[in-house]
């Protein structure tokens, strides 16, 4: 059944976004956060942000963590925004934004941290609509899995847990695969057992992570394609890990039947055969002996430059561009690097970003950015930066004078 609103023979579609409210500026907020010595600045900081909505965490040297989310949220009438609302009848309308005070915020919580990976930051009782599109929250139990079994965490310990790949969608599933694939042969046998095996990380040279990225993808397309039209097909993530998660306690949803064969599908006959299909994709791609699959072969990142690396010209493209690194991690693991289970498994987000702070030592500090410091194709600084993302290894933060000036190659003088 299609639902939807009753509009006029003549119509236009009108969109209203805070972003596009007059004179949404940034520059007072990133002043404000830069001056920021305590929490309550840092607080003020906040208010000034008006968009898009962010998740703001804050530390300091005095041992205080705190959580912020900022940002103007509108307060409507009726209706929550997620769907075209008749805005010729005055019913719909905003009445104003959440106050600052009343968005969601904590500072030194009981547990001693705090966690955001896009998961719900609030619960069922607060009171107004933020979004309805959260992250279901496996990145961030995994995290906090990792920070609660170690209790005395150290940057190395941080660095662990920004590379770990551990599936806990797999973790939920895969004995499902395991019982529905049966007696295999070949190729299958032995991808079955590495599959059983595996530990669950997703390094770039895992070949379960292989197998078993393999087998989701075709898991999806051949559950749901039948069924969905191609604009809503199941992309992957944790919204379609929680689908399936609660299909599979249904052995005979009509889900799992194919409507395009006489014969009546059930779910051990879907995941054998995503298996299978699986087996075969990756004998095709990656040649007949599965222990020597590697995720990394199939989830390749590129490095896409924004201005000239869609000239459609190769040669100035390959000159930008840096491309095709097997890469570690996956779509809903703390090192999350995106693929689109509709397009194949290549990266299509990635944390450009790494950072460890020490607030007790500042100068122990490091972090990382994908491709380089410069931003000139020819320059040594502008892509060297990338083989020591990928192994999730860092650069010193240098904050001290005297390290700033005994590491530097070169100086450059601003004059007014």
């Amino acid at each position: 059944e299609n639902a939807g609103i009753d509009l006029p023979p003549v119509h236009e579609l009108a969109l209203r976004w805070t972003a596009l409210d007059p004179n949404p500026s940034i520059v007072p907020f990133i002043d404000g956060l830069n001056r920021a010595s305590n929490w309550d600045e840092f607080r003020a900081a906040a208010a000034l942000f008006d968009t898009p909505a962010q998740n703001l965490l804050y530390a300091d040297v005095a041992g205080n963590i705190g959580y912020q989310a900022p940002g103007k949220v509108p307060i409507r009438s009726s209706g929550d925004g997620r769907l075209p609302a008749p805005g010729w009848t005055g019913t719909d309308e905003w009445v104003g934004y959440i106050p600052f005070d009343e968005l969601p915020s904590t500072l030194n919580p009981p547990s001693g941290y705090i966690v955001t990976a896009n998961n719900a930051v609030i619960d069922d009782d607060y009171p107004h609509f933020l979004t309805a599109d959260w992250n279901y929250g496996y990145r961030a139990r995994r995290v906090v899995d990792l920070i609660t079994s170690n209790p005395g965490l150290d940057l190395d310990g941080h660095a662990l847990i920004q590379m770990d790949g551990y599936d806990l969608n797999a973790d939920y599933l895969r004995d499902f695969v395991f019982s529905a694939a049966g007696v295999q042969s070949g190729p299958a046998e032995v991808a079955l057992e590495t599959l059983v095996l595996w530990d669950l990380q997703s390094p770039a040279e895992s070949a379960g992570a292989a197998v078993w990225n393999a087998t989701w993808r075709n898991i999806l397309s051949l559950t749901f394609d039948d069924e969905l039209p191609e604009q809503v097909r199941a992309a992957g993530g944790s919204r379609w890990y929680t689908v399936m998660h609660d299909l599979v306690q249904e052995p005979d949803d009509p889900f799992w039947d194919d409507v395009g064969t006489t014969s009546v599908e059930n779910r051990d006959d879907i995941l054998r055969l995503a298996f299978e299909q699986a087996v075969t994709e990756l004998v095709d791609r990656l040649g007949p002996d599965p222990l020597s699959w590697q995720w990394g072969e199939l989830h390749t990142a590129t490095f896409e430059n924004e201005s000239l690396g869609r000239s459609g010209v190769a040669l100035v493209e390959d000159r930008f561009n840096r491309s095709d690194f097997p890469t570690g991690g996956n779509e809903d693991v703390p090192n999350a690097t995106g693929w689109t289970a509709t397009e194949g498994y290549f990266v299509d987000w990635l944390p450009s970003m790494r950072m460890r702070i020490d607030l007790g030592d500042l100068s122990r500090s490091v972090a990382i950015h994908t491709t380089g410091q410069s931003g000139h194709s020819g320059h040594p600084h502008y892509d060297d930066m990338i083989p020591l993302w990928l192994a999730g290894d860092t650069y010193p933060m240098l904050w001290a004078r005297d390290q700033v000036e005994g590491h530097a190659e070169g100086t450059l003088i601003l004059t007014p």
